[in-house]
């Protein structure tokens, strides 16, 4: 028995991870199958990613705009579909919202915490993957070694840029998947399955969809594929390119054919193809990858590894040309020629653009993982050589880490993501705008906020989330300003927000930005709406229009009030912090001081005074979050009604976090003068709130 429980512990490498590990023998015995190793190794990953990764999955604001234009793209989707007739993603192609819009399919809503899940499995995949295909030439433990940088990596790199879902993120499985067939066939391991040729050529073919950028790396995968192909002996090796080259086009023929039958292949044109030429700057040189490279001290550590590791292979690559193939491949060099040239190209379209952002290294990992890997293959062949590469292996890479640590540590914190408020998984989104009375749940942001529309969980008016295109002057301004304004009316928005105030990302000069600049829709907001004044304007706030109809029937339920008391404010009545932010209409905390605080560790309380008896149906509180500081929150609040100064209701409400509204509704109307707010407890180092409604019965 213990010789039995002993045998079954031996860990042994076998290509297909999903198995039993356990088997019977004709004579009824059981008998032990090879662990799952594959699987071990994919387990492991997943440990460490979530280990990594799961602080900033549940962080609750935007890491990137670009994550925000995705998320609100996916809401566009609902209503509009996702051809570029509906949606523009500027370089990033549709493929990247679709792949996020899963959680329709659950009656779920396109949540931050969701967009960054998905990008946790994508992200997983990809290493794995990354590791299989090193391991077609390779042992388990090997791969696994030139694997584990990657993993760590996209796990524990606390800059933002990293860790949202980028829209490289799509590309770079597909780009993955596609190496890993062309790596199979190229050993000899491939079946001879037609389906798995389509399946190749398909994988090509999408990438272009999901991001523009990644259309030369696509390309390369593709010329190798056809070299291989053509220079195959196997009978049917016609078939093979004929199914391969129909499965690139599938995904062009799906999306231009519905665009023509629609008349608007002008607008993928234009506004994909035409649009990246314009948006491409100066190349950047070597030293502007050289930046790039060093704005996360982990990545900067990591390059330098493998590469130093892939230097040392491709030197012995030089010395030896001579190298037997372990795996049965045709050509070493025609494989280290073509991963080569496959990361060099990924280099040349990350500085192509000439954009200094550190999101476009997201595809280096795993393509510099697997030519380091199979640069340096004659160094494992052997089993002796390999235990001596192991340890060469792994004391190179402890001692990078080495110095990471002692170097890095104390600057390289991810304690950010870690809030003093505590934020669960989100699965949910707000509605920060509910309080308008309308249905139309179609909403326009001026500006370059597009996670507005994903805490409204409105649909975009326009097919853009951000309205970059019609604000900067280009050579297609006319094109995408007429477009902009059929799409408007199409969808004809009830809400408007000019977001070109204060701090707003990109766009903050309304002067020069605001959309005055844009004759067109100015015209159309000073006919058909209505700005919704606050009730002290500080002119940082974002600027509400509401249609003049939907502004009507607003009026007749609003209460303004005609004075608030408060017991205290952080940093004294001058403060910023007035408790006249609490009626500015301004929700979100991330272009201006628009919420209320009290002073630190301090409970207080606000008195509402109306100008008259009225009688009220609801009353809305928006907790505050103190903004991207999320240290400050309201708990418990007891609300004392009153009329004549004598109490007609009370009651005791929990208080939802930003940006969720509370809402304490009545089956009667009650009729009141006066609410008074007293805060009971506070969450983190203080207490406030961002915004009050009060609706009369009608």
């Amino acid at each position: 028995m213990a010789q039995r429980i002993g045998y079954l512990l031996l860990v042994r490498s076998e290509h297909k991870f999903f198995r039993h590990p356990l088997r019977k023998s004709t004579d009824g015995h059981i008998m032990p199958r090879r662990i799952p190793i594959n699987f071990v190794a994919l387990a492991i990953f997943a440990i460490i990613f979530l280990h990594g990764r799961w602080d900033s999955i549940t962080y609750p604001i935007p890491l990137n705009p670009d994550e925000a234009q995705v998320t609100a793209n996916s809401l566009r989707i609902l209503n509009y579909g996702f051809n570029w007739n509906a949606l523009d993603g500027t370089t990033a192609g549709p493929l990247n919202s679709i792949v996020i819009s899963w959680p329709y399919l659950i009656n779920s809503d396109v949540t931050f915490s969701l967009v960054r899940a998905t990008a946790f499995f994508i992200l997983l995949t990809t290493c794995f993957y990354t590791y299989l295909s090193i391991s077609l030439f390779s042992k388990k433990h090997i791969a696994a070694l030139f694997t584990i940088p990657a993993v760590l990596f996209y796990s524990y790199t606390n800059s933002p840029e990293f860790l949202h879902y980028t829209s490289e993120t799509l590309s770079i499985l597909l780009l993955v998947l596609a190496n890993y067939i062309v790596l199979k066939h190229a050993s000899g391991n491939v079946k001879q399955y037609l389906t798995t040729y389509f399946a190749l050529g398909l994988l090509v073919g999408l990438v272009p969809f999901a991001k523009l950028q990644s259309l030369p790396a696509a390309f390369v995968i593709g010329i190798y594929t056809l070299f291989l192909l053509f220079i195959d002996t196997c009978k049917n090796k016609a078939s093979r390119i004929v199914v391969f080259v129909i499965g690139v086009l599938v995904p062009t023929a799906f999306f231009l054919l519905h665009l023509h039958n629609h008349g608007e292949i002008a607008d993928f044109w234009l506004s994909y193809i035409t649009w990246s030429q314009i948006y491409v700057k100066a190349a950047l040189p070597i030293i502007g990858i050289h930046h790039l490279i060093s704005s996360d001290a982990l990545i900067t550590y990591f390059t330098y590894f493998l590469f130093s590791v892939l230097l040392l292979g491709l030197l012995y690559i030089t010395i030896k040309p001579r190298i037997e193939n372990p795996a049965g491949s045709k050509s070493n060099r025609f494989t280290i020629f073509y991963l080569t040239a496959l990361l060099a190209i990924i280099f040349w379209s990350i500085a192509k653009p000439g954009n200094l952002f550190p999101h476009y290294l997201m595809y280096t990992p795993p393509f510099a993982a697997i030519l380091s890997a199979y640069s340096l293959r004659p160094l494992y062949i052997e089993e002796k050589s390999a235990k001596t590469f192991t340890i060469f292996f792994a004391l190179m890479f402890l001692a990078y880490m080495g110095f990471f640590y002692k170097n890095e540590i104390n600057s390289y914190s991810r304690i950010k993501y870690r809030t003093v408020l505590e934020y669960e998984f989100s699965h949910n989104n707000s509605d920060i705008y509910s309080w308008i009375p309308t249905s139309n749940r179609n909403l326009l942001v001026w500006g370059w906020m597009p996670h507005w529309y994903v805490w409204s969980n409105r649909s975009p008016a326009t097919r853009e989330s951000h309205t970059y295109a019609q604000i900067v002057q280009s050579e297609l301004s006319a094109y995408f300003r007429e477009r902009f304004m059929r799409d408007f009316k199409e969808s004809d928005p009830d809400i408007v927000i000019d977001a070109v105030r204060g701090k707003s990302f990109w766009f903050n000069n309304p002067e020069k930005q605001s959309p005055h600049v844009f004759p067109a829709l100015s015209d159309a907001l000073a006919q058909r709406y209505s700005h919704l004044a606050p009730l002290k304007d500080k002119g940082l706030c974002p600027r509400v229009y509401i249609k003049n109809e939907v502004m009507k029937e607003l009026r007749t339920r609003k209460i303004t009030p005609k004075s608030i008391s408060i017991s205290a404010t952080h940093g004294g009545e001058s403060s910023e912090f007035t408790p006249y932010n609490l009626f500015d209409y301004s929700l979100t905390e991330d272009t201006c001081t628009d919420y209320w605080l009290l002073p630190d560790n301090t409970l207080g309380s606000l008195l509402i005074r109306l100008h008259q008896t009225e009688r009220l149906a609801k009353l809305m509180i928006l907790n505050t979050r103190n903004s991207y500081s999320m240290d400050r929150s309201s708990g418990t609040v007891l609300l004392h009604f009153k009329n004549q100064d004598i109490i007609v209701n009370s009651t005791e409400v929990k208080l939802k976090s930003h940006p969720y509204w509370t809402i304490v509704e009545f089956e009667e109307p009650i009729e009141t003068d006066s609410v008074s707010i007293d805060i009971l407890d506070f969450n983190g180092l203080g207490a406030g709130l961002n915004e009050i409604m009060l609706e009369r019965a009608i």
